[in-house]
């Protein structure tokens, strides 16, 4: 539900929120791929480059053949 709430956001343009329940998400479900992936995204969206290089590192280290997060490098 958070997942969807924040792609919402995503589609009005509102990346602090999304960026936000995916948050949420995460302290419920610390490893919900779908949300991981959405924050790096919500991140680059909000020009928070480095933040966002960081988490990518991290998710990459576990999963570093997930296209997912390679088409994010």
């Amino acid at each position: 539900m958070l997942v969807e709430r924040a792609g919402r956001f995503v589609l009005m343009g509102a990346h602090g929120e999304a960026l936000e329940r995916r948050g949420q998400a995460l302290a419920l479900v610390p490893g919900l791929e779908s949300a991981q992936s959405g924050a790096v995204r919500a991140l680059l969206a909000l020009a928070r480059v480095d933040e966002a290089r960081a988490r990518l590192d991290a998710l990459l280290r576990d999963r570093p053949d997930d296209p997912e997060l390679l088409v994010l490098r």
